[in-house]
């Protein structure tokens, strides 16, 4: 229970003396807990959620694969891609990957050394790789 003490309040029937004392009863109580529970719950969520949209989206846009002489990555990206490569093969090879970009496409090319790595970026997302 929660109490205010008033010093030299006014008198009435229901004080004695200098001090008047108000009581915060059950249904105050119980909305206190209420909202402390309800901002306890909700900043868990905001805490978790992102998260695990992150995890799960980052997961399922993920994409690899062989070609050639070449390995390769990339994930779905919202406006542009970059894909990273990575020459296995002991000589010089080249890697060509098309993009579409809605009604456009458009193919870069890369010569890479053996055992060489890069990445090339681009608006749109991956149509094809090949190396």
């Amino acid at each position: 229970m929660i109490a205010y003490s008033f010093p030299n309040g006014p008198k009435n029937d229901h004080s004695s003396g200098d001090h008047i004392t108000r009581e915060i009863g059950e249904p105050m109580r119980s909305i206190a807990k209420a909202a402390i529970t309800a901002s306890v719950l909700l900043a868990g969520m905001a805490v978790a959620t992102p998260a695990q949209a992150a995890t799960t989206s980052a997961a399922a846009s993920k994409h690899t694969g062989h070609s050639g002489c070449f390995n390769w990555s990339y994930a779905d990206g919202i406006s542009t891609t970059t894909v990273y490569f990575h020459n296995v093969c002991k000589t010089k090879a080249t890697i060509n990957i098309w993009w579409k970009d809605g009604q456009f496409e458009d193919m870069r090319a890369a010569t890479v050394a053996a055992d060489g790595k890069g990445h090339l970026k681009h608006t749109g997302s991956v149509k094809s790789i090949d190396g």
